[in-house]
């Protein structure tokens, strides 16, 4: 009985000692899996309307629809504060270069005027949930 008994002694040194190891690898697995899925399910990007510095009109109609003001951002304008310049807008991923810019071929952005030489986004192509922002 006592060699049984050494038997699943050592038995349970052993388990004991790699059960660590085991659940390590299962996290690691479990982890990335998440990162997968969540990558995998993105549909659509934010960009927001990086206004061009020492310009005197930054909410021009010239500048709001050039699409180089728009910088890829994930971090959409709030719908609650007062529309009045151009924000944010999102995009899906199908109109977006691989240099996560905005493909010109399929986005064009609308504005309309809400002060003099102040322009808000509104819906145009290639885009949904145009925000605007309070003047500055």
């Amino acid at each position: 009985m006592k060699r049984k008994k050494g038997q699943r002694m050592k038995l349970i040194e052993i388990i004991k000692k790699n059960i660590i190891a085991a659940v390590a690898v299962a996290m690691v697995v479990g982890f990335s899996a998440f990162k997968v899925v969540d990558k995998n399910l993105q549909t659509d990007a934010v960009f927001t309307y990086n206004a061009p510095q020492n310009e005197p009109q930054p909410y021009s109609e010239t500048n709001v629809k050039n699409l180089n003001n728009w910088v890829l951002s994930n971090n959409p304008c709030s719908i609650a504060e007062d529309q009045e310049v151009a924000c944010s807008i999102r995009v899906p991923l199908a109109n977006i270069t691989q240099d996560d810019e905005l493909d010109p071929s399929s986005v064009t952005i609308s504005t309309s005027e809400f002060t003099p030489g102040n322009h808000m986004v509104t819906n145009g192509t290639g885009y949904t949930e145009p925000t605007n922002q309070p003047a500055p």
